[in-house]
């Protein structure tokens, strides 16, 4: 298994920031404070927020 990338905490700037790679059709970045929280932005510029729920 790969090692796992330390992430930031979410921010209001980080957020606003946050873009898809022109080569991509979307990209997710996952908080670093909130396991399983993350931004998922497109394209076309649409965001939402996503969760990341681990079976019990």
């Amino acid at each position: 298994m790969g090692k796992r990338q330390q992430r930031d905490h979410f921010t209001a700037g980080r957020v606003a920031a946050f873009t898809c790679p022109p080569d991509k059709q979307q990209a997710i970045d996952w908080d670093g404070k909130q396991p399983g929280f993350g931004l998922r932005v497109t394209a076309n510029s649409a965001s939402a927020s996503r969760t990341k729920h681990a079976a019990p």
